[in-house]
This record gives structure tokens, C-alpha cells and sequence, in this order.
């Protein structure tokens, strides 16, 4: 069973950049799961597969998801995020997380603290950020300080 730490978080930040955060990657579906929609990736020399299932509604704003990475023996870390974001902000969104994962940096595995361009602010509250166990609450506000979209999430090595 994979403990390195520092293998889990490469998995991690290979896994993101090659999903959620880029627009030329399209997502599986799972078509027993309307509103489902999934990344895989494996690493093969180190035995570790990354996945990200994130599930939406038509009918409202609301969104969750879970990041698994996981050995032949099975699930070693997690991560589950929910909240809701309108669909204007999504874009806004993959750039603050790209930010982050481009930079290997893990801040509760989501995005920057602080992150902004010239309609939006990101902001990433962090309650722990170690890599074992992990929680916070990700906004995303207008430049009028509103509150557009948010994401709880948390997570922890399971092993």
C-alpha cells in the first residue's frame, strides 16, 4: 500500500491538471448517474489511480463531488467537496484551482487563499491543510463583495 505522502500528492496534482481544470479534456459520463460526469487518471509505475466523479442538477446551482486516489489495495486518500456555483463563474473557477495544482501547491486541495481578475474574487478559507486531513470553504464573490457560488470540502488519507 502506497504512505508517501509525497507520491499521493503527485498522483494529486498530475490527476487535477489532466481533469477538472482544463477545457479540452472532456469528462466521462455515467449514464446511470444523470448529472455525472468523471476523470480517471493512472499512474502506472507507482500503482496509484486518481479519480474526480463531480454530480450536478438542472434543477438547481448545487454540485458535489469526490476525488479518490487509489492502489490495487484500495482507497488511500479522499477528498469530497459540495456547494453550489452558477454556470457563469465555472471558468473563473477552473482558473483558481489551476492556479494552485499548476503550482503544486495544496491548500486544501482547491484553489489559492486569494485569487481575482476582473470580475471575480476567489477566496479559499482554510480550517487545516495538511494533506493527511484537510477542510475548509472556498467562495466565489463579485467585485461588490456578494457571495456568487461556494464549496465546502474536506478530506484525509484513509489508510
Amino acid at each position: 500500500m502506497h504512505k508517501n505522502t509525497d507520491k499521493l500528492m503527485h498522483v494529486f496534482f498530475i490527476g487535477m491538471l489532466h481533469g477538472y481544470t482544463q477545457t479540452n479534456i472532456k469528462p466521462l459520463r455515467i449514464e446511470c448517474l444523470n448529472g455525472s460526469k468523471f476523470n480517471s487518471y493512472v499512474v502506472e509505475e507507482l500503482g496509484i489511480a486518481f479519480t474526480d466523479l463531480w454530480q450536478t442538477t438542472p434543477l438547481t446551482r448545487k454540485s458535489f463531488g469526490t476525488t479518490t486516489l487509489t492502489c490495487p489495495e484500495g482507497i488511500v486518500w479522499m477528498m469530497q467537496y459540495w456547494g453550489e456555483y452558477p454556470d457563469e463563474v465555472i471558468p473563473f473557477l477552473r482558473k483558481a484551482l489551476l492556479a494552485t495544482y499548476s503550482n503544486r501547491q495544496f491548500i486544501g486541495g482547491r484553489g489559492p487563499r486569494y485569487y481575482t481578475d476582473d470580475q471575480y474574487v476567489y477566496l479559499n478559507v482554510v480550517e487545516s491543510n495538511d494533506f493527511d486531513k484537510f477542510n475548509g470553504t472556498e467562495y466565489i464573490l463579485d467585485k461588490q463583495g456578494n457571495i456568487l457560488g461556494w464549496h465546502k470540502y474536506h478530506g484525509m488519507k484513509t489508510w
